[in-house]
């Protein structure tokens, strides 16, 4: 149930930013006339110093299907057996507009939302549930095409919070959730990349700072295809990935897209590699071996079990974004087949672990003395008497080590090292030293 309410939001979100055609018609975020995505997430596995995606027999996905103009039409969550748990279906006026999104779970209406444009800056959207009564209300308040304000209120329209943005190049880059009567609930702050998309997010909420920080591969149109998240302290911790299936996508397939190592997706080992000379075998089993051809002008993938066409099988066969897909169509299934990277490129793990110490620290004991890590391995050590002294910097991940060396000096500095909220601590194994060091938050400043 926690999967789906998380979703739910997600669609909610996205409506925010896409799904209003009164205010933009089209999606920021997808490039390209796109068909469908589906999306799934995975954990990853670490082991000596190379991060890998953990694969399990789950099949479950996220669906989401676009029209013409790139809006959310419906989406379905498919759960751990493959089957469709909920799903979320939009209704659209004669213009094309978005009016109401419904959400279904295991074939039962759930809720409701609907919208309406009050005026050119404002629209409001109702929350309903199966009984079609009203549970929330939010009003977004548009500047353009920027959303500059969302007021949520209860099915009173007594004002529960408001959420305030500033927005740069038509992204929002600040959020501020303040109460009814004004307290400050929670301020968000994005880093986006050059697609919009957020790179690194910090939520101040409690009185308590928090960042995570994101990463993207993209296709050739410059959609995601993968998006990696990362902790605190910059460790990669999950993998989501998309395979998006474009409109305009008509690549005629061959016997040579074929070839491969094929794993079954949702799926942890079992899979197909097609060998060159038209033999394959199930994934793990290579000492197996039958046939296989392929029929170009029926699109049929045939599998027998020797040459002379002993138990054969017969699949339409077709290239749907990256998958391959196999389908008995008779019998009303289909089979999607994955390649697999066997481990995840290191400009998306090691670097990404730089990225905590990066910007300006303050000594806690003593508020004049500073370190600043910069990329390429630069550090720059102030002390309140003295000029800034250049050095560089590398971590050893593994043992959760730190090493500093001073220019000019050959002695280079080890320390043990270990984040805490807000805090970069620092322990001196041979001194038996430890130094507390807090965030600077500054603009702009570089030391050099």
């Amino acid at each position: 149930m926690t999967k789906f309410f998380n979703i739910l939001i997600l669609l909610w979100s996205i409506s925010c930013f896409s799904s209003f055609a009164q205010i933009s018609k089209k999606n920021k975020f997808i490039k390209g006339s796109v068909d469908q995505i589906i999306q799934k997430k995975y954990d990853v596995n670490y082991k000596k110093g190379v991060f890998a995606i953990e694969y399990k027999n789950d099949p479950s996905s996220d669906i989401f299907n676009y029209n013409d103009q790139n809006i959310l039409t419906n989406a379905e969550y498919l759960d751990h057996h493959g089957e469709v748990y909920w799903c979320y279906k939009s209704t659209f006026d004669d213009t094309g507009n978005v009016i109401s999104d419904s959400i279904f779970v295991q074939g039962k209406l759930n809720s409701i939302f609907v919208y309406k444009l009050i005026d050119q800056q404002n629209e409001e959207s109702n929350y309903y549930d199966f009984n079609g009564e009203i549970k929330d209300i939010q009003l977004r308040t548009f500047e353009g095409e920027d959303l500059i304000k969302m007021t949520n209120m209860d099915h009173n329209r007594n004002v529960v919070s408001t959420i305030e943005y500033e927005n740069l190049e038509g992204f929002p880059v600040k959020e501020v959730k303040k109460s009814s009567s004004g307290k400050l609930l929670e301020k968000t702050t994005y880093q986006r990349d050059r697609f919009g998309n957020i790179i690194e997010e910090e939520v101040f909420k409690n009185d308590k700072l928090s960042i995570t920080y994101y990463a993207f591969e993209y296709d050739k149109k410059g959609n995601w295809v993968r998006k990696y998240y990362y902790s605190e302290v910059g460790l990669l911790i999950k993998v989501e990935t998309r395979n998006i299936i474009y409109a305009d996508d008509k690549k005629k397939m061959t016997k040579n897209d074929i070839v491969g190592n094929w794993f079954i997706y949702g799926m942890e080992k079992d899979g197909f590699v097609f060998n060159e000379d038209q033999t394959f075998y199930l994934q793990g089993h290579p000492e197996k071996t039958a046939f296989w051809s392929f029929n170009q002008r029926k699109k049929q993938l045939i599998l027998t079990e020797n040459k002379e066409g002993e138990n054969e099988m017969i699949f339409e066969c077709a290239l749907i974004g990256e998958f391959l897909s196999l389908a008995k169509k008779e019998i009303g299934k289909e089979i999607k087949l994955e390649t697999r990277p066997s481990t995840i490129d290191n400009q998306f793990t090691l670097k990404m672990m730089e990225k905590p110490f990066y910007g300006k620290w303050r000594q806690v004991d003593n508020n004049q003395d500073f370190i600043q890590f910069l990329p390429d391995n630069v550090v720059f050590i102030i002390d309140e008497n003295k000029e800034p002294q250049k050095g560089y910097w590398h971590f050893d991940f593994d043992n959760v080590l730190l090493y500093i060396k001073e220019e000019g000096k050959k002695e280079e500095k080890k320390y043990h090292y270990f984040f805490e909220e807000n805090r970069l601590k620092l322990v001196d194994p041979d001194l038996r030293k430890e130094m507390d060091y807090e965030k600077v938050k500054q603009e702009g400043e570089v030391w050099n």
